[in-house]
């Protein structure tokens, strides 16, 4: 595990983010099609990575193995509505490590860092998106000690759900 290097991504580092969160909607995709992609995704990912390197309210972390990047996660500070007693928030919106490097504490180091952002903004709580398809995203944050909060619940139309009463 020193072999593994955390720090903050860059610009530079957009194109590996981009195979990364590719190989994340792959997997994601063979377990619900909600996350099949569209043929323009990449270069849409893309625009989303660069919005996030010039938005101040977001911070990303890339984890390195000899000088290649094998995971990364990127969270934004956000506000719940005020009438909420925890309206201060931060959201982890993506997280990968890749196949071959799983199991080897890297997404904790990468979390701690999130987390330790998190703390320098005074938030109430970090929130996570998590696929909850994905047993071993959700045993990963479940074991992080997140616990759950929301769910999103989907009618699919084309299977005719919206037609239901």
């Amino acid at each position: 595990m020193d072999d593994i290097l955390i720090r903050e991504a860059a610009p530079s580092d957009m194109e590996a983010m981009v195979a990364l969160w590719k190989e994340l909607m792959l997997l994601h995709a063979d377990m619900d099609r909600n996350f099949v992609l569209i043929a323009e995704a990449e270069t849409l990912f893309r625009a989303y990575l660069e919005k996030h390197f010039s938005d101040k309210d977001s911070f990303a972390v890339v984890a390195c193995h000899e000088n290649a990047l094998v995971g990364y996660t990127m969270a934004i500070e956000s506000e719940r509505p005020p009438v909420f007693e925890k309206a201060r928030t931060a959201l982890i919106s993506d997280m990968i490590v890749t196949a071959s490097f799983r199991g080897r504490g890297i997404g904790s180091r990468l979390v701690r860092r999130v987390k330790a952002w998190a703390r320098t903004l005074d938030v109430d709580q970090l929130e996570v998106m998590a696929a909850t398809v994905n047993p071993q995203a959700m045993g990963f944050w479940k074991k992080m000690g997140a616990r759950p909060y929301l769910a999103t619940l989907v009618f699919e139309n084309d299977e005719g759900e919206m037609e239901k009463e």
